[in-house]
């Protein structure tokens, strides 16, 4: 009833630990068991690697790592090559 009125902020944190805490138990003991058994070891590197692969893209759109800046536009705005001259740099 406390977390409902958000008046248990220390319990929470507790329940959160203890989830946190069940969850890598979980994940450890699954990576375990899949590396033990040599059929399903190209499985889990596989989906390890993909993982990984999806974590990055995430990274790096929540970062606009592929987006221009507006400081990148301003330069290629005074650059002025010919061949810029016909693309549209209005993002708005």
């Amino acid at each position: 009833m406390q977390l409902h009125k958000a008046k248990g902020r220390q319990a929470f944190k507790v329940y959160a630990a203890v989830l946190e805490v069940g969850l890598m138990i979980l994940f450890l003991t699954g990576f375990i068991m899949e590396w033990k058994i040599s059929k399903y070891r190209r499985l889990l590197l596989d989906s390890a690697a993909m993982g990984i692969l999806l974590y990055n893209i995430m990274l790096a759109i929540k970062y606009n790592i592929f987006s221009l800046t507006s400081k990148s536009i301003l330069r290629l705005e005074k650059l002025k090559s010919p061949s810029l001259e016909n693309v549209n740099l209005n993002l708005y």
